[in-house]
């Protein structure tokens, strides 16, 4: 089993996320490109381990569980797989988490 923290930054981009990094410009163009390498090398260890040693189950856990700019996805789209989108503002109002404070 692998539990994947941070998960927003593992997976798999469409092949017409080129053409979106297209439309980007300056920082935005170069964050999508960095985004797409650590996913690229993020689900290709996953993919090393399953071949290697096998995977019968992964958990991905993520404060941001939605696709990033240059994934070739609608960017802030939810995850299809997300079970549960608890934010921050509802652990608060549940009075789970205390309401940050800034100095």
């Amino acid at each position: 089993m692998v539990i994947n923290d941070e998960a927003h930054h593992c997976y798999r981009e469409k092949p017409e996320a080129e053409d979106e990094e297209k439309e980007l410009k300056g920082d935005d163009k170069k964050e999508a490109k960095q985004n797409r390498k650590a996913a690229r090398l993020w689900i290709s260890g996953h993919e090393a381990v399953k071949r290697n040693l096998g995977i019968t189950r992964v958990i991905d856990l993520s404060a941001t569980p939605f696709f990033l700019s240059g994934s070739g996805y609608v960017e802030g789209t939810l995850f299809p797989w997300t079970m549960s989108d608890f934010s921050l503002m509802d652990a608060i109002e549940c009075g789970i988490v205390k309401l940050p404070l800034f100095p």
